[in-house]
């Protein structure tokens, strides 16, 4: 979700961001902090790519199931017209009233 990475993107501007000077005897542990709050979000982050990535893994073949059920539909659909067409013409043969 747009919300999500934006409040990723904000931890990791914060990585880069220039340190207050109060902090400058304590920079590694600010950074590491700062760090460590990041490792949330972007556990999250690789969670939800993790599961998107298997969503669109299980569309995709459910849309390929689809497509073959359409092509197994459309089979049946002309061997249908094949057998339609071979009764009307025994019809036809056996009996020269039917105005066929």
């Amino acid at each position: 979700p747009p919300a999500a990475r934006s409040k990723l993107e904000a931890y990791v501007e914060a990585l880069d961001a220039p340190r207050p000077a109060h902090h400058a005897a304590a920079d590694e542990d600010w950074v590491m902090t700062t760090r460590a709050d990041a490792e949330i979000p972007l556990a999250a982050a690789v969670a939800v790519s993790s599961d998107n990535r298997q969503a669109l893994v299980e569309r995709g073949e459910k849309i390929s199931g689809l497509a073959e059920k359409s092509e197994d539909v459309a089979d049946a659909a002309t061997d249908f017209l094949h057998t339609a067409k071979a009764l009307r013409r025994q019809a036809e043969e056996r009996s020269g009233w039917l105005p066929f």
